[in-house]
């Protein structure tokens, strides 16, 4: 039944898990700012506060600081909001650890993906995994809308058997979220 399946015994680690969350939440902080065009706007800005001051256009100088300050705001909500999100997350994440179990085994080969541990049995197929990031020795799977499914780590499969993830990983799933 499960023979051809590559198999990891994990053991859980609340600490552990919680780092590989926070690197998780940086990656992503960082891909999303880099959506943002703060560096243009901000080099437009100062373009304008500089010709406003260079010719004595005063509207210049004040369209140039408005627009400063409406993207320093703009800024500000988006890392507020990104912070409220990400310690939503983590609270989530703490209350499901209560509820966890400590030891699980992770399968995975060309077809699937399943988790069981003594009270907890699932299986996903790689079909249902949209696309997929790869931060250092991390790979995030994500669901349709971009929804984290799971977080694959070198440090719990261990060199080779990531390795063999990676490979699989690439076969099945086309072109990878770029970062």
């Amino acid at each position: 039944m499960i023979l051809d399946l590559e198999e990891v015994r994990i053991i859980y680690d609340k600490e552990r898990t919680r780092q590989i969350f926070e690197k998780y939440f940086k990656y992503e902080q960082q891909r999303e700012l880099k959506k943002l065009p703060v560096w243009l706007g901000a080099l437009v800005c100062c373009a304008l506060i500089a010709s406003g001051l260079a010719l004595k256009i005063r509207i210049l100088w004040i369209i140039g600081c408005v627009s400063i300050g409406i993207s320093v705001l703009y800024l500000l909500v988006f890392l507020i909001r990104f912070q409220l999100v990400r310690d939503r997350s983590l609270k989530e994440l703490d209350q499901r650890n209560k509820s966890m179990d400590m030891a699980y085994t992770f399968y995975f080969d060309s077809n699937t993906i399943k988790y069981v541990s003594e009270n907890h049995n699932s299986e996903t197929k790689w079909t249902a995994i949209r696309s997929y990031s790869i931060n250092g020795d991390d790979v995030y799977l994500y669901l349709a809308n971009n929804e984290l499914f799971d977080i694959i780590s070198k440090q719990l499969l261990g060199p080779e058997k990531y390795d063999k993830f990676v490979q699989i990983i690439r076969s099945q799933l086309q072109a990878p979220q770029s970062f």
